[in-house]
C-alpha cells in the first residue's frame, strides 16, 4: 500500500480556515450577546479573568479543529491497512479493543470531570444562565478531537506487533525486507505527530482549567480553599500519565519491529565480516531509531511532561489569596 501524505493538512490555508471556525464558534458562544443584562451570575462573566480564560477556549477549541482532520485521516489510514486485511475474527477482535478503549477514556474523563468540576468541589459561585451547556460543548468537543488520537496509538501499537511477528516468522530475502524500513519509519513519525497533538490539547486543557478556577477565585477569595492550584496541577500529573500510558508501549512496540528488522537485514553471524557487520547495524539503528529511548529523545520528553509543567506553572501565575 503506498504511503499517504498529509501536507494538506499543514497548508496554512487549512491551518488558517480550521483555526478561524473552531475559535470562531466558542467566541460566539462565550462573547457575543452573552450573557443577557438579566441574567444572574454576572460576576463570573465581569471579573477581569473571564476574558483570559475565553482566549484559553478559543485556542484550545482553534487547536482541535486543526488537529481533527489530521488524526482522523491517520486513524482511518491505520485501520484500513492494519484491520481490514485481518480475517474476520481478528477483525472483531482489533474493533473490540478499540471500542474497550474508547470506553475507559470517557470512564477517565468522567471521573476526572466529576472530580475538579468546579460544583461538585463546593465552589459558592453562580454562573450565567446557559454556562453548563456552553463548558459542556468545548469539553465534548475537545473529547471528539482526542479520541482518534488514542485509538491512533493503539493501531501502531498493533501494527508493531504484526510487524514484528511478520519479520520473525517469515523468509525474506533483503530486497524483500527494505521497504519494511520506509514503513516502519512512517509509523514512528505518525507517533510522534499524535503524541505532540496530544501534549499540546492535553496542555491547553490544564490552562483553560487554570483560568477557570482563576474566575472563581476572584469572584469569591474563599474558593480558593475548596479549588486550590494543586488540583490543577494534579490534572496536568494525571494528563502527564495518561500520555505515558499511551505512548511507552507503543514506543517500545516499534523498537522491538524495527531491532528484528536491522536484525534480519544484518545479522551477527560471521567474526570475520564483524566490523562490517557492526557499523552497518549502526547505520540501520540509526535510521530506524532502535536505541533512542523516552529519556534520550528531549522531543519526546517535554512533550510528555507539557500537562505537569503547564500545572506547575499555572501555581505561579494564580492569584495569591490570603484567607
Amino acid at each position: 500500500m503506498k504511503l499517504p501524505k498529509f501536507s494538506m493538512f499543514v497548508h496554512p490555508l487549512y491551518v488558517f480556515t480550521a483555526g478561524v471556525i473552531g475559535g470562531g464558534i466558542v467566541a460566539y458562544l462565550f462573547l457575543w450577546n452573552y450573557p443577557l443584562p438579566a441574567d444572574k451570575g454576572l460576576a463570573f462573566v465581569n471579573a477581569p479573568e473571564y476574558l483570559v480564560w475565553v482566549f484559553l477556549l478559543i485556542v484550545l477549541s482553534c487547536l482541535n479543529t486543526i488537529f481533527l482532520l489530521p488524526s482522523v485521516g491517520m486513524f482511518a489510514w491505520l485501520y484500513k491497512k492494519h484491520v481490514l486485511p485481518l480475517g474476520i475474527w481478528r477483525q472483531l477482535a482489533e474493533i473490540a479493543k478499540l471500542l474497550l478503549a474508547a470506553v475507559l477514556l470517557v470512564a477517565i474523563v468522567g471521573v476526572l470531570l466529576r472530580f475538579l468540576n468546579s460544583p461538585s468541589l463546593g465552589v459558592d459561585v453562580q454562573y450565567p444562565t446557559g454556562f453548563s451547556l456552553r463548558i459542556a460543548f468545548v469539553k465534548e468537543y475537545t473529547f471528539l478531537a482526542f479520541l482518534p488520537v488514542v485509538l491512533g496509538l493503539l493501531l501502531i501499537y498493533s501494527a508493531a506487533r504484526q510487524y514484528a511477528g511478520r519479520i520473525q516468522s517469515e523468509e525474506k530475502t533483503e530486497k524483500e525486507l527494505f521497504p519494511e524500513i520506509q514503513e516502519l519509519i512512517f509509523h514512528r513519525n505518525m507517533l510522534q505527530n499524535y503524541l505532540l497533538i496530544a501534549g499540546i490539547m492535553l496542555s491547553m486543557v490544564t490552562l483553560a482549567t487554570a483560568g477557570q478556577r482563576a474566575i472563581l477565585v476572584a469572584v469569591k477569595s474563599s474558593n480558593d480553599l475548596v479549588f486550590p492550584v494543586s488540583l490543577v496541577m494534579i490534572y496536568g500529573l494525571i494528563f502527564t500519565l495518561l500520555l505515558l500510558l499511551i505512548y511507552v508501549p507503543t514506543h517500545l512496540a516499534l523498537a522491538e519491529a524495527s531491532q528484528k528488522l536491522r536484525d534480519d537485514l544484518c545479522p551477527l553471524d560471521s567474526l570475520d565480516t564483524l566490523k562490517e557487520d557492526l557499523e552497518r547495524r549502526g547505520e540501520l539503528d540509526e535510521l530506524l531509531q532502535t536505541n533512542t529511548d523516552i529519556i534520550q529523545n528531549l522531543k519526546t520528553g517535554i512533550v510528555l511532561l507539557s500537562p505537569l509543567v503547564t500545572g506547575l506553572v499555572t501555581s505561579l501565575l494564580g492569584p495569591a489569596i490570603n484567607p
